[in-house]
């Protein structure tokens, strides 16, 4: 399966808010800049994990999908909110 994608990962501080929003659209993933973590959960569910690398931002990792599972990661920074979101796809992330 060399020519799928398996996984992204989407640092907002290289793109435009519009070019941001536009990928998420592309994928069906309604993440915005800027979210809280109450509205990437109300999004997302419950996260499965939390962790704390830099004491400003939290990443939370969710599963989302049933048909075709995906692991998603979405950084909030303390007052800039949602930052940097990864996606890939659960058959990947477990080779």
């Amino acid at each position: 399966m060399r020519d799928e994608a398996g996984g992204l990962a989407v640092d907002f501080r290289d793109l435009s808010p519009s070019n941001v929003i536009a990928i998420f659209d592309t994928i069906h993933l309604p993440l915005r800049p800027g979210m809280s973590f109450e509205e990437v959960q109300s999004v997302l569910g419950a996260p499965e994990q939390t962790h704390v690398f830099v004491a400003d931002r939290k990443s939370y990792d969710f599963t989302v999908g049933s048909q075709y599972p995906y692991h998603v990661s979405a950084t909030v920074h303390d007052t800039e909110g949602l930052i940097y979101v990864t996606v890939i796809r659960k058959d990947v992330l477990s080779k």
